[in-house]
């Protein structure tokens, strides 16, 4: 079983923007926005999406008050990993979320397959 905020590609759950580490935005400049979804970790292989690199979500990934050790993490389809890193591999790239400055880094753990 699985769940998620949304339903790709018609309901995405949110769009968010974002900075990332190798590239950051320059001043003037708007922050990349892409739809963003929240999942559980078996939502890929309920979705039928396959991992292309590095690895899926699982229980090291959800944040808590308790396990401060826990990662911020994502997975990215491979439309996103070439947008933003073209002919490098996306995993291990980190970002921030909604324009913090401040806020800890989120770092991408897998590439899936493309949301039809």
């Amino acid at each position: 079983m699985a769940f998620a905020d949304g339903i790709p590609p018609n309901t995405a759950g949110q769009h968010n923007n974002f900075d990332l580490e190798q590239f950051p935005t320059q001043p003037g400049e708007s922050q990349p926005v892409t739809p963003w979804l929240a999942v559980t970790p078996g939502y890929i292989r309920t979705l039928g999406q396959t991992l292309l690199e590095g690895r899926l979500l699982d229980e090291r990934d959800a944040l808590t008050a308790v396990e401060e050790e826990a990662l911020l993490s994502v997975m990215v389809d491979r439309a996103w990993a070439r947008r933003f890193f073209r002919n490098e591999n996306a995993v291990g790239k980190r970002m921030r979320q909604g324009g913090c400055t401040t806020c800890p880094w989120t770092t991408v753990v897998g590439v899936v397959s493309d949301v039809k």
